[in-house]
């Protein structure tokens, strides 16, 4: 199968980035057993309590505990070293993968199973993390035999550290972008990750991490890309604005036919309703996301669009 990334540099050096190899820091004997098994537990409450249980009985006076770093296959074709003390994602991603964001992924799958073979797959990871997004479709499109273009950004740099070793130790060519997405082009800084790294946000001044900010308007037209299948986009409450610039500035033809957002856990998101206004219909309503289909047959409930 063909994956390619285009020829941005960043994405070469992505490729190159285990050191030290993954499996140098892998769980060993019952530990890893005690791991596995939460591979079996159901998507409820009660899954979720033995999945919790089996984390921390599989690390239970491991010298480095949750705090990392940990080598794990989380899946056929996914690999990570993760830090689960520090990350909400790689806590999940460390035992219990099956319930995290599954109807996401499932309808991800589907989609890339019924893709047109003829042509590159093109996924957009915005605010990747460390990248279980971009694993995943990648996995999806070995799976299915499906040429993939995976373009992740991420402006966080120790995520972005953690995000490239899980590209190369996957084997999964990216195109890592060290940028924010907001709704216009300029400079911002992040804020501190706190308990949760995936939980940094760009403020627009501070003591944070300075980045530079291009709006998905901009991104799609510097990737060179004719389309856009699927898009993830989690940028910690600059979605809205963020996919109100998009649809304003770049043509239908490369708007994200398949969209995952974080809406929060209202019935009544502003963002769902924007995108309905935008011609989206609702796919899926998973947790605090959404997922949203866009079809440009379809009439725009928003005059003029």
């Amino acid at each position: 199968m063909n994956t390619r990334a285009g020829n941005n540099a960043k994405t070469k050096s992505a490729m190159n980035d285990t050191v030290p190899p993954f499996g140098t820091y892998s769980l060993s004997g019952w530990r890893e057993s005690l791991r596995q098994l939460a591979s079996n537990a159901p998507n409820s409450r009660l899954g979720m309590w033995r999945i919790s249980i089996l984390r921390k009985l599989s690390l239970m006076g491991h010298k480095v505990g949750m705090q990392g770093p940990i080598d794990v296959v989380v899946a056929e074709d996914v690999h990570a070293r993760v830090f689960p003390a520090s990350n909400r994602c790689e806590k999940r991603a460390f035992a219990g993968v099956q319930i995290w964001d599954s109807q996401e992924r499932f309808c991800l799958d589907q989609d890339i199973a019924q893709a047109d073979q003829d042509r590159d797959y093109v996924f957009f990871d915005v605010g990747a993390n460390v990248g279980f997004y971009s694993l995943f479709v990648n996995a999806s499109a070995k799976k299915h035999a499906q040429q993939i273009r995976i373009v992740a950004v991420e402006p966080d740099s120790e995520n972005r550290r953690r995000l490239n070793f899980n590209l190369s130790a996957s084997n999964c060519e990216t195109q890592v972008e060290p940028i924010g997405i907001a709704e216009k082009a300029g400079t911002g800084v992040l804020t501190e990750p706190g308990v949760n790294r995936g939980t940094i946000a760009v403020a627009e001044s501070g003591l944070g991490e300075s980045i530079r900010l291009e709006t998905l308007a901009e991104l799609f037209v510097r990737a060179g890309v004719d389309h856009v299948d699927a898009m993830k986009i989690d940028i910690e409450g600059r979605d809205k604005a963020a996919l109100k610039a998009m649809v304003e500035q770049a043509p239908k033809s490369l708007w994200p036919r398949l969209l995952i957002v974080e809406v929060g856990h209202r019935s009544d998101s502003p963002i769902v309703a924007q995108m309905l206004d935008y011609g989206y219909t609702l796919k899926e309503r998973a947790g605090i996301n959404a997922v949203l289909e866009f079809n440009a047959d379809v009439e725009p409930r928003k005059a003029g669009v």
